[in-house]
């Protein structure tokens, strides 16, 4: 995350000489000692190197353009010299002058978009200072420095800046997945979060869709394109609800991380019923879950989460109530992608009568994963325990 610092003051000074009580700055600027009149050249190393466009640095002997020292960097008449900085700057400052007539210069963002500029002419300095409180995380990228006389130059000096800093991110240590999800085609789901400590908390929702990308969906009634962040404060809760809306189905999972535990519940349900499955962590060796199949008034399903950005195969194991084994199948997930089914819907090498079946389904998959187990009757859906496999290692 960044943090940001923007405002912009502008002061008129007609003293020539040092500019005492400025911030400390990490680059500042000399441009004495060297001349240029190539209209390109650099100041500063990668990544605060400063380039200087359609400009010059010499001395012309007219001491009242030079705010300090003998040189300044100026633009001709009717001209514009611009200045671009590599990395953008929170932090800006830098004096102004007409030799003979009028000039302004342009503050401009990244987007080429203006933040804001100022004025000068030839009867004083004016002191542009850019500081980051205010400019809603925008950053000077570059400035324009236009000579609007026809006579004289325009100039500029003793500038310093400071380059935008880059915040740590702050660690997302905190996993839960609620790897059952979906909206419209009848379908809802309402997740509710909660903060166990009693510090405030940022909190990242991330939602793939079946085939693992992005799935955007409405929450709370503000679009979600795949991921969301808000501030979650002590000890509170959070529901987060999709509006149902839409004629097809839109499935996937669910992940989120924050800084602080959370305990987690996903409401999900449509025409089949409703039930509440609390969110799991990851399954490294895979999971069981309990079978009862008795179709058609009686179906299992399972819903897996891919947690790997790349393909990850899951083997299905379908065992009798002695452990026995029955039958096996195989499936591939996508990147970050997901499925649900019936147990009855895979392809099994020799599937069992699915209208009377106990048993239980083991998946072991090549990555990791998150699971839940639904059951399924008329009018009425229940989740499942789901038991992570332990590592015979």
């Amino acid at each position: 995350m960044l943090k940001y610092i923007t405002a912009l003051t502008v002061v008129i000074t007609s003293q020539i000489g040092g500019f005492a009580g400025t911030p400390p700055f990490d680059t500042p600027f000399s441009f004495e000692g060297f001349f240029d009149t190539t209209g390109e050249f650099t100041r500063g190393d990668p990544p605060n190197r400063v380039t200087f466009l359609n400009g010059e640095v010499r001395r012309i002997g007219v001491t009242a353009i030079y705010h300090t020292g003998v040189q300044a960097f100026m633009a001709a008449p009717n001209e514009t010299a611009t200045i671009e900085f590599e990395t953008p700057a929170q932090e800006l400052v830098f004096f102004i002058r007409g030799q003979v007539g009028p000039l302004r210069v342009r503050l401009l963002d990244e987007q080429e978009e203006e933040i804001t500029s100022a004025s000068a002419d030839s009867s004083g300095w004016v002191q542009v200072n850019f500081n980051s409180v205010q400019s809603n995380d925008r950053f000077v990228k570059t400035v324009e420095m236009i000579n609007e006389s026809g006579v004289g130059f325009a100039a500029l000096d003793d500038m310093t800046y400071c380059a935008r800093q880059l915040q740590p991110a702050p660690e997302l240590d905190n996993v839960i997945h609620f790897a059952q999800f979906g909206n419209g085609g009848g379908l809802t789901s309402q997740i509710l979060l909660e903060n166990r400590s009693s510090t405030e908390t940022l909190v990242r929702l991330e939602a793939f869709g079946d085939e693992g990308s992005p799935l955007m969906v409405d929450l709370n009634g503000q679009p979600v394109d795949g991921s969301t962040e808000f501030i979650l404060a002590a000890n509170a809760l959070r529901f987060l609800e999709t509006d149902g809306q839409g004629d097809e189905p839109l499935t996937g999972a669910v992940t989120v991380r924050s800084q602080e535990p959370l305990a987690g519940v996903i409401l999900f349900g449509g025409a089949f019923g409703l039930a509440g499955v609390g969110a799991t962590g990851d399954f490294s060796d895979g999971f069981t879950a309990p079978i009862d199949s008795q179709i058609p008034a009686l179906r299992t399903g399972v819903a897996i989460q891919n947690l790997d950005a790349g393909n990850n195969a899951i083997h299905l194991e379908l065992l009798d109530l002695d452990a026995q084994l029955v039958a096996t199948a195989q499936v591939m997930l996508n990147g970050n992608g997901h499925l649900s089914a019936f147990v009855d819907e895979f392809d099994w090498d020799a599937p069992p009568d699915f209208s009377d079946f106990r048993g239980i389904l083991r998946v072991i998959p090549d990555e990791d994963v998150a699971a839940t187990a639904i059951q399924v009757r008329p009018g009425q859906f229940a989740s499942l325990p789901v038991t992570e496999i332990q590592s015979q290692q």
